[in-house]
């Protein structure tokens, strides 16, 4: 009995150690695992970390390369509006030469129909010339100078006298 008496106090015993020994590798455990989850939370943080530079520099390459794009957009639309308007001021040149030699082609046209009736107006007035000088010749040769040959021949016969009667 004694043994059993003996035995029934280490009994309790044995359970407390051994208790204590379960309860001791069970916070082993727990602070293994948590050292465990700490760490895991800890590198899992630091990946985030990593992950969201990641994506902030790709996104800030993003944007880099949209405001690039943007910059060769406007400066070909730039160079675009540049050309068109180039173009249209050659356009606007080619039809205003244009309009000129037009204008100076009207010109000279109008000049040569005018010479020309300049030169018909003056063929016409040398034919009048021509005409008022023949009859004015005509009226001369073929009536005043015999006329004035005709009275010096009367004068020269009849004398003054004969005159006077003529002119009545």
């Amino acid at each position: 009995m004694a043994s059993r008496k003996d035995d029934s106090m280490l009994h309790p015993l044995n359970g407390l150690f051994g208790a204590a020994e379960g309860r001791g590798e069970r916070e082993l455990r727990e602070h293994r695992l948590a050292a465990e989850a700490a760490l895991d939370r800890a590198q899992a943080k630091k990946r985030a970390e990593q992950e969201a530079a990641l994506l902030a520099s790709q996104e800030a390459l993003r944007e880099a390369q949209r405001r690039k794009e943007e910059e060769i957009r406007l400066a070909a639309a730039s160079q675009a509006a540049l050309e068109t308007a180039r173009a249209e001021a050659a356009a606007q040149a080619r039809v205003e030469l244009l309009e000129k030699q037009h204008e100076h082609e009207r010109r000279m046209l109008l000049l040569r129909a005018q010479g020309q009736r300049g030169s018909q107006l003056a063929v016409a007035g040398l034919l009048a010339l021509l005409v008022c000088l023949a009859g004015s010749l005509g009226i001369y040769f073929g009536k005043v100078r015999p006329d004035k040959e005709f009275i010096k021949e009367i004068e020269r016969i009849c004398g003054a006298e004969a005159l006077e009667v003529l002119a009545s």
